[in-house]
């Protein structure tokens, strides 16, 4: 009997496979990435004076008249608006204005000869004293952490212009404000 068991359980065992038995399975992730991507608009696009005097101080909003204080939404003649996906941080950026035959005005924090001033607040701004100097150098914060979502990403500013104690000529002069969105 001993013997039956014996070839008995040498039949069993050679039944088993031989070799080791393993199961494989594989799974696939996606990896999804949205970039943070800053990006601002401007409207409108235009400061438009027109005639000055010297000495002479013209808001963006209503030109002579200065607007109630603190600033809103309502009255602040520029709109910036975050269209990118990232809370933006936007700096301001005046420059020199150019006339003809190589004339210049020239962006400075006090007016003078050929020389003006410019200065901006963002809506919230308390007073003409908060708004900030426009100077020739990039990095000048004026809106921080503008919102991305749709409903809260849009911000009111106004521009104020400080023409020159004297003009030494009579050509139109143009130049460009620059506004630069960075990550907060």
């Amino acid at each position: 009997m001993r013997y039956i068991l014996l070839i008995a359980l040498v039949l069993v065992i050679l039944q088993l496979p031989i070799g080791t038995v393993q199961a494989s399975t594989s799974a696939d992730v996606t990896i999804t990435v949205t970039p943070q991507v800053v990006s601002i608009s401007c409207a409108p696009l235009t400061f438009a004076i027109g005639m000055v005097d010297a000495s002479s101080v013209h808001w963006a909003k209503n030109d002579l008249i200065e607007p109630s204080w603190p600033l809103t939404e309502g009255n602040c003649t520029y709109v910036i608006t975050n269209n990118g996906l990232a809370n933006a941080d936007v700096d301001i950026r005046g420059a020199d204005l150019s006339a003809g035959a190589g004339k210049t005005l020239t962006l400075a924090a006090a007016i003078g000869g050929d020389t003006y001033a410019l200065k901006a607040g963002s809506s919230g701004t308390a007073n003409l004293a908060a708004m900030l100097q426009v100077n020739k150098v990039a990095g000048q914060e004026m809106i921080s952490n503008l919102d991305y979502h749709a409903g809260n990403n849009t911000q009111g500013f106004e521009l104020v212009f400080y023409a020159p104690t004297v003009f030494s000529f009579a050509d139109m002069a143009s130049g460009t404000i620059t506004l630069t969105a960075r990550e907060p």
